[in-house]
């Protein structure tokens, strides 16, 4: 079974999703399948996945998914904008929140385009009536917080990312949301896909 990764999802353990357990139940229930796993821009493996060349997909949503792609979520987090504390978007913040209009012209730290964090951000910024300025990106979340924490600009990421240094503050009045999701076509996935797709889900609330 091929399975594609976002970059840095192998080692996610958040909300009660674990990729690596997810893996470890699933080679459990299945020791005689075989798994080939790559990590690729959401983009590229949703791509890959209507190719053929995936048959399960961890994924972050910037919209909807392509026809003949099925998504279950299993993470949906809001937005930050993760500043170091000295930072002046910190002084607009209000109730804990910032406007979307405070990170037009400002330096952004994002994943690339093709990931469905950027997605997200991008059409957020679309409709708040202004294109980001990225300066910096990187292909994993805790990188994002790094550059920022060096003063380097505002940080876009899941809030689970910006729990230490730098601080991170929504924008307000409502966030854009990161859905992390997994995908499949179901053509030829099977039971075996199926079931590694259950594995590490949280349990409902």
């Amino acid at each position: 079974m091929a399975l594609g990764l976002v970059p840095g999802a192998a080692g996610a353990a958040v909300d009660g999703f674990d990729v690596v357990e997810a893996l470890g139940e699933f080679h459990d229930a299945h020791p005689g399948v075989e798994i080939a796993l790559s990590e690729d821009t959401s983009e590229r493996m949703l791509a890959a996945l209507l190719r053929g060349e995936l048959d399960l997909a961890v994924v972050g949503l910037g919209g909807e998914p392509p026809p003949g792609v099925r998504v279950q979520a299993v993470l949906d987090e809001p937005l930050v904008a993760a500043v170091r504390a000295d930072d002046p978007l910190m002084a607009v913040a209000v109730a804990g929140a910032v406007p979307l209009s405070a990170l037009r012209d400002r330096a952004l730290i994002s994943l690339a385009r093709g990931t469905g964090l950027r997605g997200v951000l991008e059409r957020a910024c679309a409709q708040a009536g202004f294109a980001p300025r990225v300066d910096f990106e990187a292909a994993a979340p805790a990188v994002l917080v790094r550059l920022a924490a060096r003063g380097l600009g505002v940080a876009v990421c899941p809030p689970g990312r910006s729990r230490r240094q730098p601080r991170g503050r929504p924008p307000a009045p409502s966030a854009p949301s990161a859905t992390t999701a997994t995908a499949a076509t179901g053509v030829g996935t099977g039971a075996a896909a199926t079931d590694c797709a259950r594995c590490g889900s949280p349990s409902p609330s």
